[in-house]
């Protein structure tokens, strides 16, 4: 069966079964918007209307999609859907939303977060740290700020298992790699678009480096890796998502690191002080 959305073509093919007690979509596999898509589904009408539904799609374009569907809609996220899939339960009716539960896997590649500047925005937005002067956004080095203050967010990864119930998804490893950075996150999304995440961003070791040089506060918020961490809260609901910097945990981690340096270097004197000149005596 060929289907017409806008200008898109789709190419479905399905059985299906029915009883007085079940109906059942018993597979269908479709092929839409660049990618593919399989799904079977069940009703069981004389137990109060539960269902189930499992599907898993690959290589579908979000914006070709949307653009099919929702014409009207100014487009938020491209990018293309892969090896992604789930498996509900639930029952139609008034609480439908609330009953649906089950897991869920998803990644997008190859896209980008649009209108929004995830990077610019927190940097911005970090103020009054007591051993860096400005804003972090100022130790951004010059050849890396055309990337980091777009108007985009690139992702080359966005993916999450959540767990579906009670109208929430919720999910302990959000992550998103980006051209310059990686977020981990946990928490929460909601139905009807809000969000509650507790998030960490880790910049790539050679900006770290860079944004360290430019501003020696940063050297004291690097890991043991020598990234740059950020920790922060995403919350709201689309699409007023506010970015949150945890400046207090930033302030927090520069005063531990600057401690275990001043230990470190007053026990390099104290060894170096010692008969044979350096740290253990070599």
């Amino acid at each position: 069966t060929s289907l017409n959305v806008g200008s898109e073509k789709l190419s479905l093919n399905y059985s299906c079964k029915a009883t007085p007690k079940i109906a059942a979509l018993e597979e269908a596999h479709a092929t839409l918007f660049g990618g593919t898509a399989n799904a079977k589904a069940e009703l069981r009408m004389l137990e109060g209307m539960k269902f189930s539904f499992a599907f898993d799609a690959s290589g579908i374009e979000i914006e070709r999609a949307q653009a099919a569907a929702k014409p009207s809609i100014p487009v938020r996220l491209t990018g293309k859907l892969q090896n992604t899939s789930g498996d509900f339960s639930g029952a139609l009716g008034a609480d439908l939303m609330k009953s649906i539960s089950g897991p869920l896997h998803f990644e997008i590649v190859e896209g980008k977060l649009v209108g929004d500047n995830l990077i610019g925005t927190l940097l911005s937005s970090i103020q009054s740290i007591p051993f860096i002067s400005g804003s972090l956004a100022d130790a951004i080095p010059p050849e890396r700020k055309a990337a980091l203050e777009s108007s985009d967010t690139p992702i080359e990864k966005l993916s999450a298992d959540f767990t579906l119930g009670n109208g929430l998804m919720k999910t302990k490893n959000l992550l998103l790699d980006s051209a310059a950075f990686e977020m981990h996150a946990k928490g929460e999304l909601g139905f009807a678009g809000s969000m509650n995440l507790d998030a960490t961003i880790i910049f790539d070791k050679d900006i770290s480096a860079a944004m360290a040089e430019r501003k020696k506060g940063i050297r004291r918020l690097l890991n043991l890796d020598g990234r740059l961490e950020i920790p922060l809260t995403l919350q709201g609901t689309a699409p007023k998502i506010a970015i949150l910097p945890n400046v207090e945990r930033l302030v927090e981690l520069g005063a531990t690191n600057a401690v275990a340096e001043k230990a470190g270097s007053l026990l390099n004197k104290a060894l170096g002080s010692k008969e044979g000149g350096g740290l253990f005596g070599f």
